[in-house]
């Protein structure tokens, strides 16, 4: 009996150390990540910087002048589609409104959702 208990605590104590070995890999995979998370933040900090230099003339480098046109370019796209989300969410915003007060009956089925949801949830 005693042999036995001996192998257990044997076991016991490997598993601990493999435990201990598991959370060690696992805190510096996060101190890792955190570490190139914030290695990307400053690489993008450095990248708006220069583009605004490159911008302003400042930074003479044929490569990066094209960068920097395309990312005005991607800039403009990413603006235009950002005003046709307002303007559909504007557009579709008043079709329901219109639907809501040319249909009483939709009011009705609306509030009757309304509340259905409320008793579900209580």
């Amino acid at each position: 009996m005693n042999e036995f208990w001996e192998k257990t605590l044997g076991v016991i104590a490997r598993a601990q150390d493999e435990i201990v070995k598991v959370s060690q890999f696992g805190k510096t995979q996060i101190d890792r990540s955190f570490l190139v998370h914030e290695r990307n933040k400053l690489f993008s900090k450095l990248g708006e910087l220069t583009f605004q230099k490159i911008k302003e003339g400042k930074v003479p480098y044929p490569e990066a002048e094209r960068l920097a046109d395309q990312i005005e370019r991607l800039n403009k796209r990413i603006e235009e589609m950002g005003e046709r989300m307002k303007d559909l969410t504007k557009a579709l915003s008043h079709k329901l409104e219109a639907d809501t007060d040319t249909d009483p009956g939709k009011r009705e089925v609306s509030g009757k959702k309304i509340r259905i949801k409320k008793k579900k949830s209580a």
